[in-house]
């Protein structure tokens, strides 16, 4: 295997972390030909990636623009020192500094990863703006190839600019041997939150963020016709210290209703756990990867038409306009009006739906066959 070095913009939960996490998880037997390049300090996956015996590196770069000219000369230096075949750019960020720096030490095989939409470019930080221009800039002269995740991101990001010709599609791929279904998940969840067994779970997972439009899904959730349902909140500030969700609770009159858990690491228990689970984000989600895996565990979607939602789905969920929370409640009430049988059904072709188009091994050999391709290109 060629060496590969990654370029990631941090390492805390996130959808490009854990795609980059299970890349190394499942390749790392090939002589440890891989190193990790944080531009951020910490977070979940610098031990667990460290745990792969695979290195990492932090260049402990602070929030804003200020840190970047220290940061690319550090960043130019580590380059130097690995002497990589191909480097790999995880996000914005990385793929400006690390773009120019693996260019300034003399690599020409880099791969850039586009990670989300610029649909909300207008609601981003005036920093993560000037990032994002600044690619754009760069990307006609900087990366090889220039990997999406999301087909919907991918054209948003040509009509922005950037070059055609470098882009490719690589959809996000789910490891079906972690999230599947169990049995007893269902029985579980219900004893840990002291819910009757005839009550309906609806689930959602992700971090407190804006473009999550939690608000929406709060608002959604107190128009239920259906009133025999649960929602259980998972992932980072998705907890009961959290003020301003509280209020938003609060105002929807659902207290006994909702149970907020904050961040767990048994998400694939928790997921086998939930009826249906629901995304309500806004606009800057590219490829979802909380619905794919959702889907691995035999429980059906409704979800916003964000990025590739629908893509992902096919014809196991409902997707409906974002910011609507009349629609998303009405998608919602008409899912929990399928019998038992047919939600468990629509489950059922979820998974194979995965399996069939967006497993995790496909996405790993189309990444080592682009690596693979580059690195040969260069030793002719």
């Amino acid at each position: 295997m060629p060496r590969i070095l990654h370029i990631i913009t941090g390492l805390q939960m996130g959808g490009a972390e854990t795609i980059l996490y299970r890349i190394l998880e499942k390749t790392n037997g090939h002589n440890n030909s891989s190193m990790v390049l944080s531009l951020s300090e910490g977070g979940i996956y610098e031990e667990k990636i460290k745990q792969l015996g695979v290195p990492v590196k932090s260049l402990g770069m602070k929030a804003g623009l200020s840190d970047i000219p220290s940061g690319l000369r550090k960043c130019k230096q580590i380059v130097t020192d690995f002497k990589p075949d191909v480097v790999q750019t995880w996000m914005y960020h990385a793929d400006f500094l690390g773009g120019l720096a693996s260019k300034r030490a003399g690599v020409d095989n880099i791969v850039w990863g586009l990670h989300s939409t610029i649909a909300s470019l207008k609601e981003m930080k005036r920093s993560t703006r000037l990032i994002i221009r600044g690619c754009k800039a760069i990307a006609p002269k900087v990366p090889a190839k220039i990997v999406s995740v999301s087909l919907a991101g991918m054209e948003q990001h040509i009509q922005y600019g950037y070059p055609r010709e470098k882009c490719l599609d690589i959809p996000n791929g789910f490891d079906l041997s972690v999230f599947k279904p169990d049995s007893m998940a269902k029985a579980s969840l219900h004893k840990e939150l002291g819910l009757d067994a005839n009550i309906r779970i609806i689930g959602s997972v992700g971090r407190f963020h804006p473009q999550k439009d939690y608000r929406n899904l709060v608002g959604a959730f107190g128009q239920l016709q259906e009133k025999n349902v649960h929602l259980v909140m998972v992932g980072n500030g998705l907890s009961k210290d959290n003020a301003e969700l509280a209020e938003w609770i609060e105002e929807a009159g659902i207290e006994a209703r909702v149970s907020l858990l904050g961040l767990r690491s048994d998400i694939p228990k928790l997921m086998a756990g939930f009826d249906l689970l629901v995304l309500s984000s806004c606009n800057i989600e590219a490829f979802p990867t909380v619905i794919g895996e959702s889907m691995c565990c035999e429980v059906p979607c409704v979800a916003t038409d964000v990025g590739d939602s629908a893509r992902i789905m096919g014809d196991t969920g409902i997707c409906v306009p974002p910011r609507d929370s009349k629609a998303l409640a009405g998608a919602i009430d008409k899912m929990l009006a399928l019998s038992p049988e047919e939600l468990a059904n629509r489950g059922v072709k979820a998974r194979e739906r995965i399996g069939s188009n967006f497993s995790l091994e496909s996405m790993i050999q189309k990444y080592e066959s682009l690596y693979q391709e580059l690195a040969n290109k260069s030793s002719k």
